[in-house]
């Protein structure tokens, strides 16, 4: 069982692969894909690995809904979500791709420190 905002919905997921600070899994018959961080940080590297992945996982299973499970994150790099934002989302779009949610969004809790947003904790 997965619980997102209030609704908890029982995911049969498929693993679809990753890296050692993503992983992805997808659900077929209500067409959603998730993208997990299991780090507390991500190198941009493996973040735009992780995402290109996916963006074959979307366009191969026709997914419409996306998540991005940001809860083991307590640093963003700024230049990878600039790429999330600016690049891939745009992206993603096009591919048909009509819902997507960041999870957790962010909070009062988080600072600038660099080009970092770090969760305060």
């Amino acid at each position: 069982m997965k619980q997102l905002t209030n609704e908890t919905i029982d995911l049969s997921l498929t693993e679809y692969g990753g890296n050692g600070s993503i992983r992805l899994y997808y659900e077929p018959t209500r067409k959603i894909g998730i993208a997990e961080a299991v780090a507390p940080y991500v190198s941009m590297d493996e973040f735009m690995e992780a995402f290109k992945l996916s963006t074959g996982m979307i366009k191969e299973f026709g997914l419409t809904s996306f998540v991005f499970d940001k809860r083991s994150l307590r640093a963003f790099h700024q230049p990878s979500m600039e790429w999330y934002f600016v690049q891939w989302k745009p992206q993603i779009k096009k591919l048909g791709l009509k819902k997507h949610y960041d999870y957790p969004q962010l909070s009062p809790m988080h600072e600038i420190q660099g080009n970092c947003l770090l969760a305060q904790t």
